[in-house]
C-alpha cells in the first residue's frame, strides 16, 4: 500500500520563540557593523598643513607690496646663507599668506619638523629676511632656590661664576638672572633667583639635577609665568604693542595713556570699574573711594 505523505512542520508557536533563553538569542553587535577605530594622531596631522604664523607689531609692515613669490624667495635665499638644515634637509618655506586684518604672515613648509625650527630660530634668520620683523631670542626660565642673600645675579661676575661651576651649561645659552623676591628687604638670608636661558632643554634639566653654587646644592623648580596683560588698555590676553582696544588712563580713566595724563599727583584708579559704574549710574562716581583705588590689573579688582 502506498504510504501517506509527511505532514509539514508545525509553525514555531509564539510561547516556543519568546521562552528561548538569552544565550540562544545572537548579541545584538554581530547585527550591527561597528564604526572602524579613528586613525592616530601622527596619522591625522600628516594631512595638516605644516605652518608658522608670524605676528607683527602694530608699526611694521614687513614684505609691504612684494608678491608671495617674492617672499618666498627672499626667504628661502636667508634661510639657504645661514644653513637652516634639519636632520641632513634643508630648511624652506613653500607658500606664504597675509592674515586679515592683523597682517600677520603664515608661512609654509613641507613638514611640522620644519615648520617648527623656524619658530624656534626666527631670532636668526627674521631680521635679515627684513627688518620690519626684528624679534627677540625665545627665553626659557627656571627658578633656583636658596641663593645667599649676599650674591648679586644680575651681576656678570655672579653669572660667570655659576657657568664655570656647572660645566654643563654652554656660555652663550645663558642670558640673566634676577632675584624672584630680593631677600635683603624681607631680612632673610637665603632667596630664590630666576634664570633665563636660550635653550629650551636646560630648565627641564635642572629642575631634575639642580645647580651648584660656592659648594652648595641650589634646587630648581618650574618658573609659572604671569598672565599675558596689556598696560594700554589693562586687559588680559595680549601685549600693548597688539592691543586693538582704546587705552584706559589708571589715573583719570579717561581714553588716553597712563603716561600721557596730566594728573601726575593723583593715585592710580581701576578705570574699568568707574567706566563700568559710570555706565550704570546716573551720576558720575567718586574716584576716591576705596573701591576704586587698586590697579586694573590688581588681582582684587572684580572685572579682572
Amino acid at each position: 500500500a502506498a504510504r501517506p505523505h509527511p505532514l509539514p512542520p508545525r509553525p514555531a508557536s509564539w510561547a516556543s520563540v519568546t521562552g528561548r533563553s538569552i544565550s540562544q538569542v545572537p548579541p545584538r553587535s554581530n547585527l550591527v557593523s561597528q564604526p572602524p577605530p579613528p586613525p592616530p594622531a601622527k596619522t591625522v596631522n600628516e594631512f595638516k598643513a605644516s605652518m608658522l604664523v608670524i605676528q607683527r607689531a602694530l608699526d611694521q609692515n614687513p614684505f609691504e607690496g612684494m608678491p608671495a613669490t617674492q617672499v618666498v624667495h627672499n626667504v628661502n635665499k636667508v634661510l639657504e646663507s645661514i644653513g637652516a638644515t634639519l636632520d641632513g634637509q634643508p630648511v624652506r618655506i613653500t607658500a606664504v599668506a597675509i592674515l586679515k586684518p592683523l597682517g600677520d604672515i603664515k608661512m609654509y613648509t613641507s613638514t611640522h619638523a620644519k615648520a617648527q625650527w623656524l619658530m624656534e630660530h626666527k631670532h636668526q634668520w627674521m631680521a635679515i629676511a627684513d627688518p620690519c620683523l626684528i624679534t627677540q631670542a625665545a627665553h626659557y626660565l627656571v627658578v633656583i632656590h636658596l641663593v645667599p642673600a649676599n650674591v648679586q645675579p644680575t651681576s656678570p661676575e655672579f653669572l660667570s661664576r655659576l657657568l664655570a661651576q656647572n660645566t654643563s651649561i654652554m656660555p652663550h645659552l645663558l642670558h640673566s638672572a634676577r632675584w624672584l623676591m630680593d631677600p635683603m628687604a624681607t631680612n632673610k638670608t637665603h632667596g630664590s633667583i630666576v634664570v633665563n636661558f636660550l635653550d629650551k632643554d636646560l630648565p627641564g634639566r635642572i629642575e631634575k639635577g639642580g645647580l651648584r653654587y660656592e659648594g652648595l646644592f641650589l634646587r630648581g623648580s618650574h618658573y609659572k609665568r604671569t598672565p599675558t596683560q596689556c598696560f594700554r588698555c589693562h586687559k588680559l590676553g595680549h601685549i600693548a604693542a597688539r592691543c586693538r582696544n582704546d587705552p584706559i588712563c589708571a589715573r583719570c580713566s579717561e581714553k588716553h595713556d597712563t603716561c600721557q595724563c596730566q594728573l601726575l599727583d593723583s593715585d592710580l584708579v581701576c578705570g574699568h570699574c568707574i567706566q563700568r559704574d559710570t555706565a550704570q549710574g546716573s551720576q558720575a562716581p567718586d574716584r576716591d573711594d576705596p573701591k576704586y583705588t587698586h590697579l586694573p590689573r590688581s588681582t582684587g579688582c572684580p572685572l579682572r
